[in-house]
């Protein structure tokens, strides 16, 4: 049977993130290339409740998977009900986020379906006929190019902030199916999700990004970053550096690097970080990188846009006056 690309979507907290939207927008590129139907598969405890975000992205079908169970995330009841649903076809196309969640439940699926799996895409093109996708290697140091082979099931986990969402178009809703939904008592369930002390948005899912390293000296300081991301607004969280959340400053979620989390936001202002690898594979493909460093020599103004070479304690109140004075 001819496959299908699918969007594999969740809610969160009861809400649909941004991410969903991404996942449409890169389903229906692929769709567009490979001339097949996007499909979604919608897992949720209460999916019609979001179904106006489906109008104008190009699905075909929505698959509603709805039950308490799947109000929390849960490898086994996703990866089952998906590959259930989608294993008889040959050569389908799953597309799903390379976040935490969708890393894991992405190699499931691959295992399950058989399938070959590129994570972390950042870009994707059509060349020689085929559809070639494109992913950093190496710490970023190169772009690996990946193409299925011809007639293959392939699995696609797509990193967050790196394909644009366009405006809903004039296609209209899509067709709607309510699935029939049997989860087994998984092995491993969520009970309690526990976010830390005054936890914000996701760095992975973050269009600014403002973050600290040892310059900060102490994690007291990182009210400076707090006030700027407050100032900001809707769309800016704060990161850290290793080193900063070794020493206790920042929660681990908040960690950008090869031991934390790999980001593409729009805008990443990196306060008094001074660039080793590590945090550089993290946070490189972001689109506009800012170094704030009173050393000139630091790692970390090789790779960005735009330098200031300054005291972080005298530059980033600075711009915090500023902001406040533009904003009145």
């Amino acid at each position: 049977m001819s496959g299908n690309v699918y969007t594999i979507l969740d809610t969160r907290d009861g809400e649909f993130p941004q991410v969903n939207l991404e996942a449409l927008a890169v389903g229906r590129l692929i769709a567009e290339k490979s001339g097949k139907d996007l499909i979604s598969l919608f897992f949720s405890d209460n999916p019609s409740a979001h179904l106006d975000k489906f109008a104008g992205r190009g699905v075909k079908k929505v698959h509603l998977f709805a039950s308490p169970e799947l109000g929390k995330f849960n490898l086994e009841h996703l990866g089952k009900l998906t590959i259930n649903k989608i294993g008889q076809e040959n050569d389908s196309i799953v597309v799903l986020p390379a976040n935490i969640h969708g890393k894991e439940l992405g190699g499931y699926l691959a295992a399950g379906l058989g399938a070959g799996y590129v994570t972390d895409c950042t870009g994707i093109s059509e060349e020689g006929g085929k559809i070639v996708y494109k992913r950093p290697a190496y710490s970023g140091k190169v772009i690996q190019k990946l193409a299925a082979s011809a007639g293959a099931a392939l699995v696609v986990g797509f990193r967050p902030n790196s394909f644009p969402v366009p405006e809903a178009d004039a296609t209209g809703a899509p067709e709607t199916v309510a699935e029939t939904v049997s989860t087994e008592p998984a092995k491993a369930v969520i009970v309690e999700v526990k976010k830390p002390e005054g936890a914000a948005l996701d760095v992975t899912e973050a269009k600014i990004i403002i973050s600290g390293g040892r310059g900060l000296q102490e994690g007291a300081n990182f009210s400076l970053l707090e006030e700027l991301v407050a100032l900001i607004g809707q769309g800016a969280t704060v990161g850290a550096s290793r080193m900063a959340v070794d020493a206790g400053w920042r929660d681990h979620q908040a960690q950008v690097g090869q031991t934390g989390k790999v980001v593409s936001p729009e805008l990443y202002v990196a306060c008094g970080i001074s660039g080793a690898i590590q945090h550089l594979v993290g946070m490189s493909s972001s689109k506009c990188i800012v170094a704030i460093n009173k050393d000139p020599e630091a790692n970390i103004f090789k790779v960005a846009d735009f330098g200031i070479v300054g005291d972080i304690f005298q530059v980033v109140p600075a711009i915090c006056e500023e902001m406040k004075r533009v904003k009145v």
